[in-house]
């Protein structure tokens, strides 16, 4: 058996040629964040988001697509103003292909949010429109005011 490197077969580095550049530190939860999640606010918040990451994705249920890969929890960034991420309790189940778009993914249709926020709402409308649509499903109607009802 004629055996060559993995480098030369797969055109990949094995483990033992990988650098030794020192890995980025992972930045310490503040204590506000903290607090928080370990507040009943917080433990219901995780719990949303565990619930929405259940869910099929919203656009590919509205269009009829074929989801393909698995869901994210996307915070709304559409009709916002300012750099404040929106509150947990409104994000909404995107696709990996229509949230950040997967490079790796076959299907090459499918528009991800944050690679361009004008031609996603020109193609899916506001990303707010699957708010109340995801709560719906999540939190039943209890969720609405009476002026959305």
């Amino acid at each position: 058996m004629n055996r060559t490197s993995t480098l030369t077969r797969t055109g990949f580095k094995t483990p033992a040629n990988w650098s030794k550049a020192p890995r980025k530190t992972i930045r310490a939860k503040s204590k506000k964040r903290v607090t928080h999640e370990a507040s009943p606010a917080g433990q219901d918040d995780k719990w949303y988001k565990g619930e929405v990451k259940k869910r099929p994705c919203c656009v590919c249920v509205a269009f009829g697509l074929t989801q393909t890969s698995p869901t994210d929890a996307h915070h709304p960034i559409c009709e916002r103003y300012s750099t404040e991420r929106v509150p947990d309790r409104e994000c909404i189940p995107l696709c990996k292909c229509h949230h950040q778009g997967l490079r790796f993914d076959r299907d090459k249709s499918k528009l991800a949010i944050h690679q361009g926020k004008e031609s996603w709402m020109a193609s899916h409308g506001s990303d707010r429109a699957y708010i109340d649509v995801t709560q719906g499903f999540i939190l039943g109607d209890n969720h609405l005011t009476d002026t959305q009802k």
